[in-house]
């Protein structure tokens, strides 16, 4: 008889502590569900190509800006890809605020679209096989054959980015700093401006680039932002990771694109 109250006790306190477990668990993913969230939608590998689809989701209740593309050169992809150091994981990043990697012809630009709250927003992009490295900031690379994981990374602005890059040219404008035409500096001087002065050269470049300053003042669901290097300081990830893929790479994979 008392070995099956212990039994039944020992039962009792296993339920328990799974439902304990349960509700943990429950109580993360609501958590993570109060903000911005990525959810793959489809993946297909083949000999082929790569076919990879997901769906952005802004349950707060504040608009954010979601990295939708990176501008280069007609025909070069919006995304990079590489092998990370790890030589398991294939990086397929769209973001922005990084420092730039390599020379590139003309300039890079990328667009934001505003996601309002409780909207959502496909996504997909497609991929050759054998996968190519395409990049354009700097990343740790590493070589393998083969990729065993994929991890997805998507920049976003957890708040409002027009009214952000407005207030700091109105601040410029009082300081008597937003000049556009912006004197010769050298290398020093460019890295101090960056580093310590970001508003001022977010300001400036806001005057002098027609495109920059039509978008954000136009009200629209975009921001074209021309490549400042790293001046916002606040741009965000989404990722998505997927293991047990095998992805044939390219022999080029530890060269820039």
């Amino acid at each position: 008889m008392k070995n099956s109250i212990r039994l039944v006790s020992l039962l009792i306190l296993c339920l328990l502590l799974m439902g304990s477990i349960k509700s943990n668990n429950i109580k993360a993913f609501d958590e993570k569900e109060s903000g911005v969230t990525i959810l793959l939608t489809k993946l297909d590998v083949n000999d082929t190509y790569l076919e990879l689809n997901w769906k952005i989701k802004n349950n707060s209740n504040h608009d954010v800006w979601i990295c939708d593309s990176i501008d280069t050169h007609p025909g070069r992809p919006d995304f990079e890809v590489f092998m990370a150091r790890d030589n398991l994981t294939l990086v397929i990043r769209r973001r922005f605020d990084l420092a730039i990697a390599v020379t590139l012809e003309g300039f890079l630009r990328s667009r934001y679209v505003r996601l309002q709250a409780s909207e959502e927003r496909d996504g997909s992009l497609t991929l050759h096989i054998p996968a190519s490295h395409i990049r354009y900031f700097e990343a740790e690379i590493g070589r393998a054959e083969y990729a065993r994981r994929l991890a997805l990374e998507i920049g976003f602005y957890d708040e409002d980015l027009r009214g952000l890059i407005l207030k700091m040219v109105d601040v410029a404008k009082k300081l008597n700093c937003a000049d556009p035409v912006i004197p010769p500096l050298d290398i020093d001087d460019i890295e101090i401006s960056n580093r310590y002065f970001p508003g001022l050269v977010i300001a400036r470049v806001f005057n002098n680039s027609s495109s920059f300053k039509e978008s954000v003042e136009g009200g629209g669901e975009e921001i074209l932002i021309p490549h400042m290097g790293q001046i916002f300081n606040a741009e965000k990830v989404l990722q998505l990771t997927l293991n047990g893929v095998s992805i044939p790479l390219d022999g080029a994979m530890d060269r820039p694109y």
